[in-house]
């Protein structure tokens, strides 16, 4: 497959929402390779017929319908790319897992198409999808994100696990984690550019388990699983994803392989894991309530990209030639069930950094808001303030007041003059009391004792208009009214 053009992608900056996305299914296409130059030259003849519009096989006399085909005279394979997998290596940049599994059987051109080798000048999905890694990891960085991409690469040979990033292919465990299925052990290797990341892969290829068979001369026989974290940190959000690459291994029938020994037992088992991942599959389409993911190690590894969180593509990948019409046939059928599969592809944002964006983003739109409402204010106080009038040079004569507001205001000052005179009496008449030496009223007090001893007489004013006082010898006398008036007198 070409290498596909695609346009330079954009910042990608996480949602801080972790509310899963609409349901979607799994996206189906088929890829049909040309004949090869032995089957041309054997004078095979093709028994497919693809049709872009809309998008369909014909084989054998049965047709099958899928979301894009491409060649056979259908759709250009380098759009295969931009079209199918580029929008899932986006998502992962949003905290979407993504998976494009590779399907087909053997001699169909699977490890063509998802070009395991990872160098640009073979083309296919994987360099591909590893230079629009690297391109949106560096326009995120750009936009001020921190980005790390973390990628291993393992093998399931029979239903062994084996890492193909360490020496001697050691065997790893699958184990379920707190963000699903995980390889236990793997070498997991931080990559900074795309020639690091690519360097791996071609490693990975390079140890991958491939033999000889009358199908195929370099026919794998494990199925390849080419993983990819990816982990974007705004100062709103963090998100991660995981993007799993996979090349399946080809269905195989021992009478066209003509294997035997080692090689005929490594074909049962890659199809008896087919068998289980159809088994999935159906299950999924029928909406079973149970689907037996732990059948298998291949599916137990898939089951986020079948059913569950991820973004999923899958890549049917189908011989044109007559020969091989029953296979291809059978893939077409397998890949046609998958359409019915749905998935739930969910933002997978931490929760704690996902709270704090969210707090961020609301503080920053009030901090917004108000900044209008004083700009709103500015604009209206200007806009209320008229100038200032002109000082007049001409005195201007005042209106004539009205007869009511004239007899008001003469009321008022009569008023006014009369509590002026009131007051001035007031002040008057205490002037006075003061000149005549009045002293202020004494409490009543009984003196009598005391003036016996002093041999005087002092007057004891009762309550009243004048009464009876105390005198030297016991004798009273009545006090003139004036003088109990005052209050109090002594007499000698």
């Amino acid at each position: 497959m070409a290498a596909p053009a695609r346009a330079p992608p954009a910042a990608t900056t996480p949602d801080a929402s972790t509310a899963p996305s609409t349901r979607a299914a799994v996206r189906v296409v088929v890829h049909v390779r040309p004949l090869l130059p032995a089957e041309a030259a054997a004078g095979a003849s093709p028994a497919v017929a693809a049709c872009a519009r809309p998008p369909s096989v014909d084989c054998g006399g049965s047709r099958f319908s899928f979301d894009a085909v491409y060649g056979a005279g259908a759709g250009d394979p380098g759009a295969l790319y931009a079209e199918n997998v580029a929008p899932v290596v986006e998502g992962a940049f949003r905290g979407i897992h993504g998976a494009v599994l590779a399907y087909g059987a053997t001699g169909s051109g699977k490890t063509h198409t998802m070009g395991v080798a990872a160098t640009p000048a073979a083309g296919g999905v994987i360099p591909a999808a590893l230079d629009d890694l690297c391109e949106r990891a560096d326009a995120a960085r750009a936009a001020g994100a921190s980005v790390s991409l973390s990628a291993s690469c393992v093998e399931i040979l029979g239903e062994d696990v084996r890492d193909l990033l360490a020496a001697g292919r050691p065997a790893v465990a699958l184990r379920d984690g707190a963000d699903g299925v995980e390889v236990a052990g793997a070498t997991a290797v931080d990559v900074a550019d795309r020639q690091a990341l690519a360097a791996l892969v071609a490693a990975a290829a390079a140890a991958r388990a491939t033999a000889a068979t009358a199908a195929n001369a370099s026919s794998s026989r494990s199925h390849a699983v080419v993983s990819v974290d990816v982990r974007v940190a705004t100062s709103l959000t963090t998100t991660r994803a995981r993007l799993h690459l996979v090349d399946l291994a080809g269905s195989e029938r021992a009478a066209v392989t003509q294997a035997a020994g080692a090689r005929l037992r490594e074909g049962a088992a890659i199809n008896r894991g087919l068998l289980a991942l159809g088994n999935v599959i159906s299950a999924l389409a029928s909406r079973r309530p149970h689907v037996p993911y732990r059948d298998s190690k291949v599916t137990r590894l898939l089951a986020d990209a079948l059913g569950g969180r991820a973004a999923t593509v899958l890549i049917a990948c189908a011989a044109p030639a007559r020969a091989s019409a029953a296979e291809t046939r059978a893939t077409l059928r397998y890949a046609s069930r998958a359409r019915a599969v749905v998935n739930s592809p969910t933002v997978n944002a931490d929760p704690v950094a996902a709270e704090l964006g969210a707090l961020r983003a609301e503080n920053a739109a009030l901090r917004g808001e108000v900044a209008a409402l004083r700009a709103a204010l500015a604009d209206r106080v200007v806009v209320a303030a008229p100038p200032a009038p002109a000082a007049a040079t001409v005195a201007s004569t005042p209106p004539p007041p009205s007869p009511v507001a004239s007899a008001t205001a003469e009321r008022y000052l009569a008023e006014a003059a009369a509590s002026r005179a009131r007051a001035a009496a007031l002040v008057s008449a205490a002037s006075g009391r003061a000149a005549l030496g009045t002293p202020p009223a004494a409490p009543a007090f009984d003196h009598g004792p005391l003036a016996a001893g002093l041999g005087r007489a002092v007057l004891a004013p009762r309550a009243g208009n004048g009464g009876p006082a105390t005198v030297r010898g016991g004798a009273t006398k009545t006090l003139p009214r004036a003088v109990a008036g005052v209050g109090a007198a002594a007499w000698v």
